[in-house]
């Protein structure tokens, strides 16, 4: 079964629906990933743990994200691997502040990702190669 722009999309939903909506802990969003204690590669910042995800994500409310467009390349087929290249457009404010401070920006992914004999993906590498504010946006530390 070949991993498609679809499966990396509801990838994409899934786990920024537990890190960001349900805000649910790092034991929830470990489930995501194939490696255990696994980092998010940020090439404009500090790499970051779980953990510290979990703690940004705290701070914030009203989080919505979408999916804006993903290339797929196959890598192999044993295990079934993908690279998958795209961004996600990202809505949040820090709790606390009005509601007209909004963060605004677009989030660039570079994922390898592996299908599991179950059927899931999970993440080998998540790389974050940049979060893009869009003018007028407020500002975060990441």
């Amino acid at each position: 079964m070949t991993i498609t722009r679809d499966d990396i999309i509801a990838l994409a939903k899934a786990y920024l629906d537990c890190v960001m909506v349900r805000q649910e802990p790092p034991s929830e969003q470990q489930k995501f990933f194939l490696h255990q204690d696994p980092i998010l590669f940020l090439l404009r910042g500090e790499d970051m743990t779980l953990q510290q995800n979990y703690d940004l994500h705290r701070k914030l409310t009203d989080e919505k994200h979408w999916s804006v467009g993903w290339d797929i390349t196959a890598l192999c087929d044993k295990p079934e691997r993908a690279r998958a290249v795209g961004a996600f457009y990202w809505q949040a404010r820090v709790a606390g502040r009005p509601e007209t401070e909004l963060i605004k920006a677009y989030c660039f992914q570079d994922w390898i990702v592996q299908r599991m004999p179950s059927g899931e993906l999970k993440f080998v590498v998540y790389i974050n190669t940049d979060h893009s504010f869009l003018p007028g946006s407020a500002t975060v530390d990441i």
